[in-house]
């Protein structure tokens, strides 16, 4: 089960790879703006690591999408925004805006990101950025 797990998205904090996620990585401006949003605590480090590593297997996810999408082909997909942390110390990773921006870099033309529901995950975060979200992307037809 570890292994598998060390195989999945870097979606949470918890899984501890053993590469840095931030070694050798092409970071964006985005990324590096929600990395260095995330408040100093004792998961600074844990939660820093997840968002590089979250941005660099998405980006590889949408590159593949990519490739195997026929001009003008749509892509659709759904994703939730993740609340972290609580108190002076709760944040909120927009994952959908996150995606959108990468699925742009890979070369896909974001045609609207809509919000499907809001989220509640836990009583001490309420924020209007806690949702999930519908992106709606096309593979243009021209290169």
């Amino acid at each position: 089960f570890a292994c598998q797990r060390l195989r999945t998205v870097y979606s949470h904090p918890s899984l501890l790879r053993t590469e840095d996620a931030a070694e050798g990585q092409p970071r964006t401006e985005l990324v590096d703006a929600m990395v260095c949003a995330v408040p100093n605590d004792r998961y600074s480090r844990g939660r820093r690591a997840m968002i590089v590593g979250y941005a660099r297997d998405m980006a590889r996810t949408l590159g593949s999408a990519f490739d195997v999408l026929r001009p003008g082909a749509q892509l659709v997909y759904v994703v939730g925004n993740s609340a972290h942390g609580t108190g002076s110390t709760a944040f909120v990773i927009a994952a959908d805006l996150l995606l959108a921006d990468l699925a742009i870099r890979a070369g896909f033309d974001v045609e609207r990101v809509e919000v499907a529901r809001s989220l509640r995950r836990r009583q001490l975060v309420e924020s209007r950025f806690l949702r999930e979200s519908v992106v709606f992307a096309r593979r243009p037809l021209q290169p």
